[in-house]
């Protein structure tokens, strides 16, 4: 997966990786987060938060279990 520009994210309630530089780090920090259409801005799933990303991803699949 590759990091795409945020002018491209979907805007349809989907839960994304978001990119957002420095305000929290001088290298950016990667955010679970969701565009809210009632504010038209970005959130941080899980926090009363809203970010300015340049970047996103989808989430991507977790670990698979091992087979017995």
């Amino acid at each position: 997966m590759k990091w795409k520009p945020i002018k491209s994210a979907p805007k349809d309630a989907a839960e994304l990786l978001l990119w957002a530089e420095g305000k929290i780090t001088k290298e950016g920090v990667a955010w679970m987060g969701i565009w809210e259409p009632e504010d038209e801005q970005w959130h941080v799933l899980g926090y009363d938060m809203v970010i300015e990303p340049t970047h996103w991803m989808h989430i991507p699949e977790g670990p698979k279990k091992p087979k017995e």
